[in-house]
C-alpha cells in the first residue's frame, strides 16, 4: 500500500480554488485557508496568488478567495 500526502502548498491552492463559505452545519474553507496561510508563512496576496498559479496556471483566483486572503493577512493575530 502506498500512502501519499499532499503538500501544504497544494492544499492551499485547492482551498483557494474552492473557497466555500460557511453554512449551517458546515465550517467552509475560510478557517482552513487561515491555517494554511499561517502555516506556510504567506505574508502577501501576491504570494498566495503565486502558490495558486503553480497548480492552476490557467485560472485566476476568485474575488471571494482574494478577499478572504486579504482579510486573513490583515489580522494582527493571524494563525
Amino acid at each position: 500500500m502506498i500512502v501519499s500526502v499532499p503538500t501544504a502548498a497544494y492544499l492551499l491552492a485547492m482551498k483557494l480554488r474552492a473557497c466555500r463559505a460557511p453554512l449551517p452545519g458546515y465550517a467552509g474553507d475560510y478557517g482552513d485557508l487561515a491555517f494554511l496561510l499561517g502555516k506556510m508563512d504567506v505574508s502577501s496576496l501576491e504570494a498566495a496568488e503565486a502558490t495558486y498559479a503553480r497548480f492552476f496556471p490557467n485560472d485566476a483566483m476568485s474575488e471571494t478567495a482574494v478577499e478572504v486572503v486579504r482579510q486573513v493577512l490583515s489580522k494582527p493575530d493571524k494563525p
